[in-house]
């Protein structure tokens, strides 16, 4: 009788320990995390749309001497301006253009003229120039070599080098070129594509 009593406590202590751990939640799972994206989507170029080029800056640009002219006492400086950059840029208009003698002073007392033409070259309306890496534009210098007696002007002033900044830019880029323009100023052509355009048709 006591071997009865003891088995039926055991049975009622086990269904008593099975049905709490019945009612026990399970631990929360642990997140899995995500797998990195391995193939992400690029957005696909435009077709026929080709990328704007930006202005010309004046640290990406180099200048050179590129030809000229003289007669009748004028003269003009053919000035080639390189892209140096990796990519396109574009100049339009007219550059900005000043001088300076032999010590790096600016000389204040010459004044520069923008001119579609010039005594060796009939007018050239200023356009838009894309300059691929590499790839040149150019523009004209001119002067006088005759003082201006008239003005009281007995030697003209001896300039030894050219600064040009591009449009919309503060940053010149310097060429040595010795010359000594008259009269107090010199005049730049707008931009263009070729050193050496035919000449306008008279109308």
């Amino acid at each position: 009788m006591r071997l009865r009593t003891v088995f039926a406590t055991l049975s009622i202590v086990a269904l008593t320990s099975a049905c709490d751990r019945a009612g026990e939640a399970p631990p929360p799972e642990e997140p899995t995390p995500a797998a990195p994206a391995t193939n992400a989507v690029q957005p696909e170029p435009v077709p026929g749309v080709q990328p704007v080029a930006v202005p010309c800056k004046g640290p990406q640009l180099r200048l050179s001497n590129d030809g000229g002219d003289a007669g009748m006492g004028h003269r003009r400086a053919i000035i080639g301006v390189q892209n140096l950059g990796a990519e396109a840029c574009t100049l339009t208009g007219y550059p900005s253009v000043s001088l300076e003698d032999a010590a790096g002073r600016a000389l204040t007392t010459v004044r520069t003229d923008q001119h579609p033409d010039s005594y060796f070259r009939s007018g050239q309306a200023p356009t838009s120039v894309e300059l691929a890496p590499r790839a040149k534009a150019f523009f004209d210098l001119a002067w006088t070599v005759m003082p201006n007696e008239a003005e009281g002007e007995q030697v003209c002033p001896s300039a030894a080098g050219i600064l040009m900044a591009p449009p919309g830019d503060s940053s010149p880029v310097t060429l040595a070129q010795t010359f000594t323009p008259c009269g107090g100023r010199i005049e730049v052509s707008p931009f263009r594509p070729v050193a050496e355009p035919p000449p306008v048709p008279a109308a």
